[in-house]
């Protein structure tokens, strides 16, 4: 049969390991584990569908080889086996009645074959539809929501949890309301953090996430993860309120459950009021007491970055990085994109100027931003666009000052265009093309006549973002936004 394949006489060596299995009367002959001959002879002839059958009907013989079948997946990285494992999948589902042993399993490994080819809406549809064929909560629809929340897709998220919210069982109720709010803050996030919010519909979303977490800390008092919305509640406020009042209440709340007075959730919150208040050395004592109480997982990584940008406010850049490290490798954190940030700030202002000072003065800047010093902020930041002298952080000044609204005027979109033009090779140009776009489209939703700009030269922003990135990130919202716009007279 070797041979026979070497010569790729496919046919052939498949009948010689069939007539194998007859003679020695077991059909697990050559097909005992996902490596095994005959599904990669079908694999090397372009059978897929065949292959795939062989490794399927091994699965339900032997669930655990699911995970080998994944990782076999993704070395191939084909997009048409990944396709026709999705269709086999299927089949091999609608054949099965709920309670089959084997149905979990081939759930799971369809749940995961549509996240991997982005088919969210399938994924939340078959979720959704296994939930509700099962007497008992099975929680799939649930955790698909936690993998549409990590993929961005927040409005299907909300729908995926929404299913449990009136839910007669005090934990899958109060969970479900946890898990929306974590999700409108991420999305608050996401478009912050992107430049995607047109009309500080960053605000409402916080909003919605404190309306929710207020629910379960006023009636779910028997909510075992009770003491994660005081966390949410008390970051709200540091993030977004910028009400440091707010933070401690909430703290203190948390502080008064059963045995949290010590947990790593109170010694994070702890360090970040005192990093809020210029306490850098309680602020570290606190944050490395979360990181070493907490160890892995989300509140670890969270703790780490903030140690860093402790640091960072302090001056002590090479601690900062060593803090970074750590996070390398981490980016689902809510806090991934703020790291990645702190760790290029770094970089660029070491390498521009080894004594630090430029980075001490952007440091400084940064912190106002994050303490609700506004207006102090944005007036150093305008200066530091506005001066002769070369800076590290002008790309950096840019992108902060697009996001606030009382920037959204003709002036800054003049002076951001004109940076465009005298920098062709901006390391963020993409998003610089995006946010032109968007600026003028801004001016344009609430200017008097004169001051509006053509819609032409909106559509065009939009559409040179487009032509240099079309396979870009900004690609789809541009388009979207395209097709929103009233379409030019000319066109």
């Amino acid at each position: 049969a070797t041979r026979l394949v070497d010569r790729k006489e496919f046919k052939r060596a498949i009948k010689v390991y069939r007539t194998a299995q007859e003679v020695f009367k077991t059909d697990q002959l050559f097909v005992s584990n996902i490596t095994a001959d005959i599904p990669h002879v079908y694999m090397q002839a372009g059978e897929y569908q065949k292959a795939i059958a062989e490794w399927l009907t091994l699965i339900e013989k032997n669930p655990a080889q699911s995970s080998a079948f994944k990782r076999l997946l993704i070395r191939y990285n084909d997009p048409l086996l990944y396709d026709d494992s999705v269709a086999e999948v299927e089949f091999k589902l609608a054949e099965m009645l709920t309670d089959n042993p084997a149905y979990d399993t081939f759930f799971q490994l369809q749940i995961w074959l549509l996240l991997e080819n982005k088919l969210y809406r399938r994924a939340f549809a078959a979720a959704r539809e296994y939930e509700r064929a099962t007497s008992n909560y099975n929680y799939s629809l649930y955790n698909v929501g936690r993998n549409l929340v990590e993929n961005n897709e927040f409005e299907l998220a909300m729908e995926a949890f929404e299913y449990y919210k009136e839910s007669s069982f005090v934990e899958i109720k109060w969970s479900s309301y946890e898990q929306q709010a974590n999700a409108y803050m991420r999305w608050a996030k996401f478009k912050n953090d992107n430049s995607l919010d047109f009309h500080q519909e960053t605000d409402s979303l916080y909003q919605e996430a404190s309306v929710l977490l207020d629910a379960i800390i006023a009636y779910g008092g028997n909510y075992s993860r009770i003491h994660n919305a005081y966390l949410l509640r008390a970051e709200i406020a540091l993030d977004n309120l910028f009400d440091l009042e707010a933070a401690k209440r909430a703290t203190d709340s948390l502080k008064n459950l059963t045995n949290l007075t010590d947990s790593p959730e109170a010694n994070y919150l702890d360090g970040r009021i005192a990093l809020a208040e210029k306490q850098y050395a309680p602020a570290r004592i606190a944050l490395t007491r979360a990181n070493k109480k907490a160890n892995v997982g989300e509140l670890a990584e969270k703790t780490r970055y903030f140690l860093a940008l402790t640091d960072f406010y302090a001056g002590d850049f090479e601690f900062a990085k060593i803090q970074l490290k750590s996070l390398g490798r981490q980016n689902t954190s809510y806090y991934a994109n703020d790291a990645l940030e702190l760790r290029l700030w770094l970089q660029e202002g070491l390498n521009a100027d080894t004594t630090g000072s430029s980075l001490t003065d952007f440091a400084a800047i940064h912190f106002k931003l994050k303490t609700g010093e506004e207006q102090a902020a944005i007036s150093e930041l305008e200066q530091l666009i506005n001066s002769e002298s070369q800076s590290p952080f002008k790309d950096d000044a840019y992108l902060i000052l697009s996001n606030f609204p009382k920037l959204e005027n003709t002036v800054f979109y003049t002076n951001l265009t004109g940076y465009i033009s005298e920098n062709p090779v901006l390391p963020h140009k993409e998003q610089f093309l995006w946010i032109r776009a968007k600026l003028a489209d801004l001016i344009n939703t609430r200017c008097v006549d004169t001051s509006c700009f053509p819609n032409d030269e909106i559509i065009t922003n939009y559409e040179s973002l487009i032509l240099e990135y079309p396979q870009g990130f900004y690609a789809p919202y541009a388009r979207k936004r395209l097709n929103e716009l009233p379409k030019s007279e000319n066109s």
